[in-house]
Order: structure tokens, then sequence, then C-alpha cells
């Protein structure tokens, strides 16, 4: 969460610029993405595959 910190010290410093409260969003939400898909990733999914052998 250091990156979440740094991008809300950006945007306060810059006085909340549209431009970058939206590339700060953009930010999280991509980086939610990432850890969401990192931990579908890294655990096994919960069904069983199916395999046709």
């Amino acid at each position: 969460m250091v990156l979440a910190a740094q991008l809300f010290a950006l945007v306060a410093e810059r006085r909340w610029d549209p431009i970058a409260l939206v590339l700060t969003v953009v930010a999280l939400v991509g980086l939610a993405c990432v850890t969401v898909g990192w931990r579908r990733l890294s655990r096994p999914s919960a069904r069983p595959t199916e395999r046709t052998e």
C-alpha cells in the first residue's frame, strides 16, 4: 500500500487535480486487478478441473 500512499500524497500536493485523481483511481483499480489475478493464479481453483483422458 506504499504505492497508494505515494499516489495520494501526489494528488494532495497537486490540490486534487482531476487528472491526477483519475490517474490515482486507475492505478488503484489496476493494482486491485493484479492482486486478485495473482491470488487466483497462486491458489489452486476450488473447482476441480475436468480432464478428458
